[in-house]
């Protein structure tokens, strides 16, 4: 299992998996947002067909800048014939996906272990 911090982001690959969690509880911030995708995508990159799992367990509130960061992850991931799952989302949070109808484009899990089943084996 490798495992790097990089202040924002947590990322662990377990397995063919690669998990990434925010350390950050708000994610408002261009700047901080702009790293986060340049990361982000960077591991899609190296990963051949990515396998990318997102929690959000430390997320309390994300911008809409956050929102557009996900579906190009998404758009990405999808280009590179990989998987992309969301979990962990507080509730007040899952409104917001839900008031943007990204929970109907993004596929969200409700915990890490429930998401890492359904990754195609």
């Amino acid at each position: 299992m490798a495992e790097a911090n990089s202040g924002s982001l947590m990322v662990q690959k377990i397995g063919d998996v690669h998990i990434i969690e925010f350390m950050e509880t708000n994610i408002l911030d261009q700047i901080v947002i702009e790293r986060i995708k340049e990361q982000i995508l960077g591991v899609i990159e190296t990963a051949g067909h990515p396998k990318i799992l997102i929690s959000f367990e430390n997320v309390k509130h994300i911008s809409s800048a956050m929102l557009g960061t996900l579906m190009a992850v998404n758009k990405a991931v999808k280009s590179s014939s990989g998987e992309l799952r969301l979990c962990s989302i507080d509730k007040n949070l899952m409104e917001v996906f839900k008031l943007t109808r990204l929970d109907k484009v993004l596929k969200i899990f409700k915990n890490p272990q429930v998401a890492m089943d359904k990754f195609v084996k």
